[in-house]
């Protein structure tokens, strides 16, 4: 849980009421998520109180492309994803599937 303070210093004035946990339905290292896990994990963040958007933006650059102006939070090792060259196609083409594959 953020603390009141944190929350003062990161957010300002924005409000928790905009703040969305985004699920990818497609992993970029482990493929697809099956159905029954995608459930389970997006009634465990409706049970606590979070509002889940189901996507198939498995990479940053889609995620920023189909929520522009939005701030993400993300923990280190996906920020380290993020920096990976790997998970990118190159100028002009499109990842259609998984780096792995």
């Amino acid at each position: 849980m953020i603390s009141s303070e944190v929350d003062v210093r990161l957010w300002g004035s924005r409000s928790f009421d905009s703040v969305f946990l985004e699920l990818c339905v497609v992993n970029a290292d482990k493929g697809a998520v099956d159905v029954a896990t995608l459930c389970s994990r997006i009634t465990k963040a409706a049970l606590r109180g979070n509002r889940v958007l189901a996507t198939r933006a498995m990479l940053f650059q889609d995620k920023a492309d189909l929520f522009p102006g939005c701030d993400f939070v993300v923990g280190y090792d996906t920020y380290r994803r993020i920096l990976n060259p790997k998970y990118y196609a190159p100028a002009g083409a499109k990842a259609d599937s998984s780096p792995e594959e």
